[in-house]
């Protein structure tokens, strides 16, 4: 079990250099024997009401931290490793600069037995979300929870960087974080609910073959701003899809799930190598790890994600993911054609022209996300609560549609376990 706090080599010098134990490396601003103090001080001393910390080019290096999975049962461990995390979150929410949001006005408590936990909301591949009650402000939250010793090291990395990126955003088309804290061997950030869910559990439960055209631009242009803010402060989300898709109540369409997002705020445009995303709307720059890649591998996996906007699946999404690597590479970019037989939709020029923009192999190609913001498309895009007459009235609560979804999940799992021992190929398709 160690941690190696540092900021990039060129913000400290020789002797800000803190002690080097284990193999691991330290830099500090100062030097401290207790780390979270060190932490501490290092965001609390550098920051004040007038100053630059926020400032979108003149931001200071970010703190990294660095994580060995701890074995099995080591609670006190975990909850050591990621106390620094949720100090520094908790610190930069409270900043009161352009770049960060204005400090809250209402602090959410960090202990578990403030919350009552209700249904579950949404699950993915390491964690689960949940719809609950703050009692000690009588306010719905969401509370993504993961459990760590499920973790391996490349998963608390991923911890670290989602933690750190959403507690540096501050953009009303992204969603942003009350507060983390670690409970046990679980790790708990509680989030603004959308009870609309997403925008993938919106189809799955009432457009399976695929939104219309106002819907599909009225989401884009919120997308876009969201990206366009990412992008314009030198990160990449690389995880865009309709299930990271967010919508209130209000139709209010919010960017979510940073677990993958480059965390380089205030640290240039300099291309990325690390292999990270979903091999469905992963770019093919990220796939060939040749050159490396940069904000325009968001816009790929945006043309793809308007193409499961459009069918209600993603190209290619029935095939295993090392299919869709090899025919992401090798064949041309998928396309939207005019007419979809399946569905009877009839797609736009604009829209089309739209995908065929996003993919493109050369990434140099692809517009940005505020160039796109200006395409011809986007001007189809209505007010919010275009999409709350057209998606959300109408359909259970965000609770009841995931218990069902789930359901019909296993039911289909356990036809094709059966189709599996029966031999019957076509069947466990």
């Amino acid at each position: 079990r160690h941690l190696s706090f540092r900021t990039p080599p060129h913000s400290a010098t020789p002797k800000e250099r803190g002690p080097r134990r284990g193999g691991g490396t330290r830099w500090f601003r100062r030097s401290a024997s207790r780390v979270p103090e060190a932490v501490t001080r290092q965001r609390s001393e550098k920051s004040s009401p007038g100053d630059t910390w926020g400032s979108a080019t003149n931001l200071p290096a970010p703190l990294l931290v660095t994580f060995v999975a701890p074995s099995k049962g080591h609670k006190e461990g975990l909850s050591a490793s990621l106390a620094p995390i949720t100090a520094m979150l908790s610190s930069s929410r409270t900043r009161s600069t352009g770049f960060f949001e204005q400090s809250p006005k209402v602090q959410y408590p960090t202990s578990a037995e403030d919350y009552t936990l209700l249904e579950e909301i949404g699950q993915g591949v390491s964690a689960k979300v949940y719809r609950a009650e703050c009692l000690s402000l009588n306010e719905t939250v969401a509370v993504k929870m993961m459990d760590l010793e499920d973790q391996d090291p490349g998963h608390l990395e991923e911890i670290r960087r989602e933690v750190a990126s959403m507690s540096m955003v501050s953009h009303p088309n992204l969603v942003m974080v009350h507060c983390s804290f670690v409970e046990g061997q679980f790790l708990w950030v509680v989030m603004p609910f959308l009870s609309g869910g997403s925008a993938l559990n919106i189809m799955k439960w009432s457009h399976p073959k695929g939104l219309d055209e106002p819907s599909i631009a009225t989401i884009l242009k919120e997308v876009l701003k969201a990206l366009d803010y990412f992008h314009r402060n030198g990160n990449i989300h690389r995880d865009i899809k309709a299930g990271n898709i967010l919508i209130d109540a209000n139709g209010a369409v919010k960017l979510a799930d940073f677990g993958v997002s480059a965390a380089s705020w205030g640290s240039g445009a300099k291309p990325h190598s690390t292999f990270v995303g979903t091999p469905c709307w992963m770019a093919p720059e990220v796939m060939e790890q040749v050159t490396g890649y940069d904000y325009h591998a968001d816009i790929w996996s945006l043309g793809i994600t308007v193409l499961e906007l459009c069918h209600g699946h993603a190209p290619f999404a029935k095939y295993p993911p090392m299919k869709v690597l090899m025919m992401t590479l090798q064949n041309p970019p998928p396309q939207l054609e005019a007419e979809q037989a399946e569905s009877g939709h009839h797609f736009t020029r604009a829209l089309r022209d739209f995908v065929a923009i996003c993919l493109q192999k050369d990434p140099k190609r692809r517009p940005s996300a505020a160039k796109l913001l200006e395409h011809r498309f986007i001007k189809e895009a209505k007010k919010p609560d275009f999409l709350v007459k057209h998606l959300l009235e109408g359909i259970p609560n965000l609770g009841e549609r995931t218990a069902n979804l789930n359901e019909r999940e296993r039911a289909r799992a356990a036809e094709r376990a059966a189709a599996v021992a029966a031999g019957d190929l076509k069947g466990a398709a």
